[in-house]
């Protein structure tokens, strides 16, 4: 006997973006597109750091 399935659709986010308009739902987009791509180069600029051997404090010259 097989399983039933589980719904793995989450119905109330559905519900939110079919009340927004069709603006909103792009402004929604592009907010998120947006975060994703700070995030990206937060995770990049933060393994640019680790990757860069420390420089010793030269002092005054």
């Amino acid at each position: 006997m097989e399983k039933p399935q589980q719904n793995t659709v989450d119905t109330g986010l559905i519900r939110m973006f079919l009340s927004m308009t069709p603006e909103e739902r792009i402004l929604a987009n592009d907010e998120t597109v947006r975060t994703i791509l700070e995030l990206r180069h937060a995770i990049k600029t933060q393994k640019t750091a680790t990757d860069e051997p420390e420089r010793p404090d030269q002092g005054p010259q």
